[in-house]
């Protein structure tokens, strides 16, 4: 018997120091696999979780050289999305509370409040006076469902941010150019110096600050920089009523006039940033543009120029249709969510032609009335003179009711000819008849505000007073409320330069010269207000910031995205209120349809958004809602992170079910079959694993995570001679051009590691050593190599050179000082080297750093039996066995050391036990049959012993036993017969 405990013991001991190394290796790997997922699942993993730019591990100045998923903007494989200040704020959210989503979320949300605070301010320059319309547009674009994916996704913040920026940049280049103006009008002219320099420092103040916006706004999302050229247009098309024919014909004039100087200073500035910042982007990201794979854009990877063209041309459609009809929403609308148009017989070629040819028609027609209202002015200003240019300039900018009533259909006001502006009385009787105007109004500050088309008498603005010089100068305080700039500054500017007597260019019923100026100053005032400056604005807004997603400029990484189109909605939004407001004064006008009717529509377009609104966020609650309501738009991907979410959760059932299902819809997809594969080899079902990892890696001959899990099967499956190889061929994976090169780099250096621990297993050392060294050689800065550096170290002390050992086990620890393994195995280390108390000091430090992990215990009884102490070392075993009872080698030395300790009973039930787990292992059943041969139980133990013979008829530990057991059988017989 003594001799059968010695072997057992020896056995035990010889598969504990296996199954150290097994179940640590295991660990990490399956940390690996948890990772690929996530990736798998949402982007804020690599964004968030993974980004060690969020993490705080490097310095925060690498923010502005890598992209937004923490991989150099030079690298090949970069996705070129430079967002260094998203990035930040994410790097402050980690700093304040690490990855809790719910900080992250509330970021997000007020960052949606002030872009949606913003707008409301941005449409009280487009509706001055006109507090329905501002609020109409307000809460359209506030409640608008389209906005849940930028608001409810974390990374949908690099849109929010974006927008935020932008629409700042825009307020404050439309405060500069009503300060510009301001600063060439005679009286700032002949006003002292310090005020003069005062608004010309206020100009440039808002300038700047809007070109600094710009930027953030470029710096948060790409297409941010798109404000550069609203402003142009705002500047051109709104403030100077400038159509492009006229500018040619005019542009001596422009290049020269001092009232024209703003615009100059302006577009020179605008223009400037703009090569400024793309020049900066290029350089930033290496001059190389990204490489999509073909699912994230299907259409740009089509050899078919029709395929491409008429795809690319519908994808707007489908974008204005979200905006227009918020149905259908998706978290991914890649692959084939939307058909390629392949065909000319396609009916979406119809719809296409259809879009664009309103489209056309509504830009001809907004830019003709533009261009008629641009010579208007043109010949108007040779009418009048040199001798009162600048009186003239304020009737240019004058706000009449004929500049939009023929846009509003049928209508007996039109431009006046040329002929007629020639006439000497034209000006004036244009002003007291009403061939132009309403009767009740006059060529005064109180004639209404045209922005939303309802002119109909009913809101006049009201008239300041004339009767005197106070106020006079009421009235020019008042005429800039709500002004694009410092009302404050106004005032002190008009008080000391005289600013109200300015005489007016139009003649009027009231003759006062303050009754002139506020006209004057109203007229400039409200200049971008008409409503055909209205639809240049919101249909500037809605096209320019979406151009970037077209692929007209370059190829773009998806086909729809609901968050890009966070900006294009302001411009959505103020169509719908000046759609509404048509059909208000139309409607109620010629078909007398009470206008309660009509709001209540409108309240109900509002309500159905806020609703919608509420419901997608009910899918954005969790990720298996998200996936489950984007089934119906993208299949395959749907169901492909759906079996992600169901796996996590336990439920393998369903998650091979949507695995298999994602598969019948697009069979391509290496991810699926990885994932696949990663369920069905935690399920012990090997041979399919390893059929869904062969299908992996040709749908994407380098995904070296597949590799890896491949080797690991075919390890498991004893084909060591096949792993080999493929761990071989996984370090050789070439990683260029490849999206996640982080990822593909550690799974490199993790193929090393199980290489190299194969061959320790199989006891090729040397091999081993050169593996693991190489595998330093080619570890990335971002690896954590503590892992790495234990395994080589313990390949040392199998070989029996304990300072090469120890100084690799120390190398681990000065990487990870709280890394459990390397305590363990440093422990073992000065315990064979004879330096145990050391020893101890370190198995007592691992035991408080994982309290509740069985192998801290396991390998601390070990090291208390080796030394004798069968007692306390029984104890630690015990303890190890029940924090992991299902834990076969954890048993089975439970087991072993209390026999060794004398607790035979106790011993015995641990046997027991490790025959339940491994009911096929020949050493539970003879250990258990020498544990009741012992304890007096004959019978049992001969049942045991010949259960054992069964799985190993030759084995002669057991056959001794066996005898020496029916030797004493016999002789009890012999002594009771």
């Amino acid at each position: 018997m003594v001799c059968n405990e010695q072997n057992l013991t020896e056995l035990e001991f010889s598969l504990k120091d296996k199954v150290l190394k097994c179940k640590h290796n295991k660990m990490d790997l399956h940390q690996k696999l948890k990772l690929r997922a996530s990736e798998s699942v949402a982007k804020v993993a690599r964004a968030i979780k993974t980004n060690q730019d969020v993490h705080m591990e490097t310095p925060w100045t690498n923010l502005f050289y890598n992209d937004f998923w923490g991989t150099p903007l030079t690298h090949s494989g970069s996705h070129k999305s430079y967002r260094p200040l998203t990035v930040l704020t994410f790097r402050l959210n980690y700093y304040w509370h690490q990855l809790n989503p719910s900080g992250y979320h509330w970021v997000n949300v007020i960052l949606h409040s002030l872009v949606s605070l913003l707008f409301a301010h941005l449409t009280t320059f487009i509706f001055p006076h006109d507090t329905a319309s501002c609020l109409t547009s307000s809460l359209l674009f506030s409640s608008h469902p389209i906005h849940t994916e930028a608001v409810a996704g974390i990374v949908g913040r690099a849109d929010l941010l974006a927008a935020l920026f932008f629409t700042f940049s825009l307020i404050t280049y439309i405060r500069y150019c009503y300060l510009a103006d301001h600063i060439n009008q005679p009286t700032i002219v002949s006003s002292p110096k310090w005020t003069k320099s005062l608004v010309n420092h206020s100009s440039h103040f808002y300038l700047y600050t809007s070109l600094i916006t710009a930027a953030c706004s470029m710096l948060s999302k790409e297409y941010g920089i798109t404000v550069l050229a609203v402003s142009a247009l705002y500047h051109i098309a709104i403030h100077h009523k400038l159509a492009s024919h006229h500018t040619i014909k005019n542009l001596s004039t422009l290049l020269t006039e001092a009232k024209y100087s703003g615009l100059r200073e302006g577009l020179f500035h605008l223009i400037a940033s703009a090569i400024l910042l793309i020049t900066f982007r290029l350089y930033i990201m290496g001059l190389s543009t990204p490489h999509f794979s073909p699912a994230d854009n299907p259409a740009a990877e089509s050899s078919s120029f029709f395929t491409r063209t008429f795809t690319f041309l519908y994808l707007p459609v489908i974008n204005f249709n979200l905006l227009l009809y918020p149905r259908w929403l998706s978290f991914d609308w890649s692959m084939e969510s939307i058909p390629l148009v392949k065909h000319a017989t396609d009916s979406r070629n119809l719809i296409s032609i259809l879009f664009y040819s309103f489209c056309a028609l509504f830009t001809l027609k907004l830019y003709k009335h533009q261009s008629q209202w641009a010579d208007f002015q043109s010949t108007l200003s040779s009418h009048q003179g040199s001798s009162s240019s600048h009186e003239t300039d304020s009737v240019n900018n004058a706000n009449y009711p004929f500049a939009q009533s023929k846009f509003y259909g049928k209508s007996k006001m039109r431009f006046p000819s040329k002929n007629q502006i020639n006439s000497d009385h034209w000006l004036t009787q244009s002003c007291e008849t009403d061939h132009y105007v309403n009767s009740e109004f006059r060529c005064s500050s109180d004639w209404p505000l045209f922005a939303n088309g309802s002119n109909d008498g009913n809101n006049p603005v009201p008239r300041p007073s004339s009767s005197s010089s106070s106020s006079s100068s009421s009235c020019s305080a008042n005429d800039f409320d709500g002004n694009p700039f410092d009302s404050k500054l106004i005032m002190m500017i008009s008080s000391s330069s005289k600013l109200n007597s300015i005489p007016s260019s139009i003649p009027s019923s009231s003759s006062s010269s303050s009754s002139s100026s506020c006209s004057s100053q109203y007229h400039h005032r409200s200049s971008h207000s008409t409503s055909i400056d209205c639809l240049t604005i919101s249909w500037s807004l809605l096209i320019i910031p979406f151009i970037p997603a077209t692929n007209l400029l370059f190829y773009v990484g998806f086909v729809v995205a609901e968050r890009i189109l966070v900006i294009p909605s302001m411009g959505f939004s103020l169509l719908i209120t000046l759609g509404f407001n048509y059909l208000l004064k139309h409607l109620t006008i010629r078909y007398s349809i009470n206008r309660k009717y009509l709001y209540s529509i409108l309240a109900l377009l509002i309500v159905t958004f806020s609703l919608r609104t509420v419901q997608r966020n009910k899918d954005w609650n969790s990720e298996e809602d998200l996936y489950r309501s984007g089934i119906p738009i993208n299949p395959p991907k749907a169901y492909g992170n759906l079996g992600n979410i169901l796996s996590n959760k336990g439920n393998k059932v369903d998650a091979e079910m949507a695995y298999r299902k994602a598969l019948t819809y697009r069979s391509n997809m290496a991810d699926v079959h990885y994932n696949l594969g990663i369920l069905l080899q935690d399920q012990g079902r090997y041979h399919e694993a390893l059929q869904s990892y062969t299908f992996a890696v040709k749908f994407r001959p380098r995904l070296a995570l597949a590799y890896l899990n491949m080797g690991l099967v075919l390890t498991r499956l004893g084909r060591k001679s096949e792993a080999i190889k493929v761990y071989q061929h996984c370090t050789r994976l070439d990683g260029s051009g490849l999206k996640d090169p982080k990822t593909h780099e550690s799974t490199k250096i993790s193929a090393y590691f199980n290489l190299g621990q194969l061959y320790t297993d199989e006891g090729h050392h040397e091999e081993a050593i050169k593996v693991f060294k190489e595998a330093i050689q080619q570890m990335p800065a971002h690896y954590q190599a503590q892992s790495l550096f234990n395994m080589l170290g313990e390949v040392y002390y199998k070989l029996g050179r304990y300072p090469e050992a120890e100084k690799w086990y120390k190398q681990a620890l000065t990487i990870k000082k709280d890394h459990v393994p390397a305590h363990l195995t440093y422990a073992k280390l000065l315990a064979k080297w004879n330096r145990p108390e050391e020893a101890k000091q370190w198995f007592l430090k691992a035991e408080m750093l994982a309290p509740n992990d069985s192998s801290v215990y396991q390998h601390y009884g070990q090291f208390l039996a080796e030394h004798g102490n069968f007692d306390e070392a029984a104890d630690c075993l015990v303890k190890a066995a029940h924090l992991s009872p299902n834990d076969y080698e954890i048993v089975f030395g439970a087991a072993n050391i209390l026999r060794q300790a004398g607790r035979n009973q106790l011993a015995e039930r641990y046997y027991k036990e490790a025959v339940r787990l491994r009911p096929n292992e020949v050493t539970s059943h003879m250990n258990l049959g020498a544990m009741l041969h012992v304890n007096g139980k004959l019978d049992e133990a001969e049942s045991s012993y010949l259960t054992a013979l069964k799985l190993k008829p030759d084995d002669q530990l057991t056959q001794s036993n066996l005898a020496k057991l029916r030797h004493l059988l016999s002789s009890r017989r012999s002594i009771g017969s």
